[in-house]
């Protein structure tokens, strides 16, 4: 358009004018000045200065001129001053010359198709010759933007080759495929017996992945009760005649175990974790000839009237494990002789003491014994005195855990023990002034465990008892003080509520070599007097000491005793010459005797008149205690005379620890 419209003044002067014309008031209703004007600027100028422009519109634009209808559709003509091609065409044409790479600019046929609609818009005057111009456009904007779709293609295909070629060259990928059978083996076993599939977490890896698992039949050997009927049936299906090893929790126990009881003859492992006395006694008319593990552990109190199953008909049985359902202690035949591994655990009825010895005489190849939390015999009848025990010899026992039974029990089995390749000992609880015999037999199944140990943890609890064991036991956590380990022993011993049989706790340590880290976690008003009385000369490897004081009792008894020493003063013989860490965690004051302790022990040899020579021990690598309290005392010479490091006195414990897995059952 080159000449103004006739009413184009006036449109602007009505909507956009000054309040003087027409009398319009500029308010709220009256439209806001134009943000763009595209119209004749040139010729607009005649009639309005700049700034009666600027008054009605931001910009002013000149309106386009119509390119010419006889002109080519080329890059020259568009490049033209006055040439017909409009710049969408110019971009087009462009695009269409682009390297591939420059296509995957995503961003411009979007905005050359957004202009090709604002051109086409139907407010503009258009001619046939530019509508065909537009059409052409239009199938230049198709074909570029197949192109652009063809490229994306190609380049997803190309990252995903090079992904492939990268995955090919881990380490993982490089194993033979019979090592990964292995491993995925004892994947999909271990997730099975927590209740997850693993199988179908493998298979979608990759599609190697996925056709070696499908036609491996050792991989689908394991059956869980959680997984589903088609699962399992597909577990039946392609493990191909192979062992069974079924894993029945909470959850869907009735439906699997039907499932799979025509294949019991492939059973070589059963897991029964539920309270379901038919299914039990089903196993006790079912043949399960290749059976080797059996775990049996119902819902708490099911167990007590279920019937034991049918061992005998399991003779290559090697591991069981039975929770609150006993034994028939009365028939130690009744137990495969083949038997590696006898766990049970929570029985309202234990064996009498020759009951117990018939049984493991019948299986001498047993490897690891758990008895934990056996009731009394019925009627309540004792263990056999010592003039009657026989010894029992087991060369292959290397685990052995006794815990909460009758204390006679423990006593009368340590007695009559011999097991001299044994490893791993746990014995809770256990009265040492009850027998010497056992006293005895329990440092001879110590002594080839304890020869290659580097310390012995004696840790001193409430609730009546002291641990010994070559692990740190954390007493926050009940079954830590009686969990199996590979290799090494915790015995824990009554001491009475106020720690009175301490002292034969000591007297069972007395003078070992092996270095002994002592940590007392009850010590207040009503047990000080117990550690007084103790003979500290009695431990002389002990080289770590940490004491819990509750209600802030004052530790100087302890310290007292151990800055006496005995014999003539030229030559004295100190409690715990190798005590190098003291810690005193909770205390907020320094013990009234903690200075004179120093002195004494560490201190110059006019203190006291002690000479230093051999016999003196050293000073302390690590002293724990109220540092900031401290320093006002002893100034920082000789805070480095007595100790090598000093560590500001920990915080107290938040509460008393809990100690009921030690606590004696039956």
């Amino acid at each position: 358009m080159e000449n103004i419209p006739k009413r184009f003044i006036p449109f602007l002067v009505n909507r956009w004018g000054p309040i003087e014309h027409n009398g319009l008031k500029v308010d709220k209703s009256r439209p806001v000045k134009l943000a763009l004007c595209h119209a004749p600027k040139k010729a607009l100028s005649k009639y309005f200065n700049p700034i009666t422009m600027a008054h009605y519109a931001e910009v002013w634009e000149e309106s386009a001129t119509v390119p010419p209808e006889d002109e080519p559709a080329t890059e020259e003509n568009a490049k033209k001053p006055g040439g017909k091609e409009s710049s969408f065409a110019i971009e087009v044409i462009q695009m269409s010359t682009d390297s591939p790479n420059d296509l995957l600019d995503l961003n411009r046929p979007y905005r050359t198709l957004q202009r090709l609609i604002s051109e086409n818009s139907p407010t503009r005057a258009t001619s046939p010759q530019t509508m065909a111009q537009y059409d052409e456009n239009i199938r230049t904007s198709v074909d570029v933007i197949s192109q652009l779709a063809s490229v994306v293609r190609q380049a997803e295909q190309f990252q995903a080759r090079q992904a492939r070629a990268r995955n090919a060259l881990l380490p993982i990928h490089t194993l033979p495929r019979e090592l990964l059978s292995q491993i995925w083996t004892y994947v999909t076993y271990n997730s099975a017996t927590i209740g997850e599939d693993a199988v179908w977490v493998l298979v979608q890896v990759s599609s190697l992945w996925g056709d070696i698992i499908f036609i491996s039949s050792e991989m689908w050997c394991d059956i869980s009760s959680t997984f589903s009927k088609k699962r399992t049936e597909w577990a039946l299906k392609k493990s191909a005649g192979r062992p069974l090893h079924v894993f029945l929790g909470i959850g869907g126990v009735a439906e699997t175990f039907n499932m799979v009881l025509p294949q019991c003859h492939r059973w070589r492992e059963l897991r029964l974790a539920a309270g379901l006395p038919e299914i039990t006694l089903s196993l006790r008319v079912v043949s399960l000839p290749m059976l080797e593990s059996l775990q049996i552990h119902p819902w708490h109190g099911v167990g007590n009237i279920i019937e034991p199953p049918n061992l005998l008909a399991s003779p290559d049985l090697r591991s069981l494990l039975l929770d609150y359902i006993p034994l028939d202690w009365s028939s130690p035949s009744s137990v495969p002789e083949g038997l590696r591994s006898l766990t049970v655990r929570y029985t309202r009825s234990g064996p009498t003491f020759s009951q117990l010895l018939a049984l493991l005489s019948s299986i001498p190849l047993l490897e690891e014994l758990v008895l934990d939390a056996l009731g009394s015999p019925p009627g309540g009848q004792p263990a056999s005195s010592e003039a009657d025990q026989k010894p029992i010899r087991m060369a292959h026992l290397r685990k052995l855990k006794i815990s909460r039974l009758e204390g006679t029990l423990i006593s009368a089995l340590l007695s009559s023990l011999q097991a001299n390749n044994c490893r791993t000992l746990i014995v809770v609880p256990f009265n040492l002034p009850s027998s010497e015999n056992s006293t005895k037999s329990l440092r001879a199944l110590l002594a080839p465990i304890v020869s290659p140990t580097e310390e012995l943890f004696l840790t001193i609890i409430g609730s009546e008892h002291a641990i010994l064991s070559t692990w740190e036991v954390n007493p926050a956590i009940a079954s830590s003080a009686t969990r199996m380990q590979p290799s090494g022993f915790t015995i824990g011993f009554h001491v009475g509520p106020n720690f009175e049989n301490l002292h034969a706790v000591v007297l069972f340590l007395a003078y070992t070599p092996i270095p002994i880290s002592l940590t007392i976690r009850r010590y207040n008003q009503s047990t000080q007097a117990a550690f007084t009385k103790l003979d500290w000369h009695q431990l002389p490897s002990l080289h770590q000491l940490t004491i819990y004081s509750e209600s802030s009792t004052d530790p100087t008894p302890i310290l007292f005793s151990l800055c006496t020493p005995r014999g003539p003063r030229q030559s004295p013989r100190w409690p715990c010459p190798q005590l190098t860490l003291l810690k005193l965690p909770g205390l907020q004051y320094v013990p009234l005797g903690f200075c004179a302790f120093l002195q004494q022990r560490w201190g110059p040899p006019e203190i006291g008149g002690f000479v230093r020579d051999p016999s003196r021990p050293a000073r302390l690598s690590l002293c724990q205690a109220p540092k900031e309290r401290l320093s006002t005392i002893l100034s920082p010479e000789s805070m480095a005379h007595f100790a090598e490091v000093w560590e500001e006195s920990a915080p107290p414990p938040q509460a008393e620890p809990t100690t009921n897995g030690l606590r004696c059952g039956g």
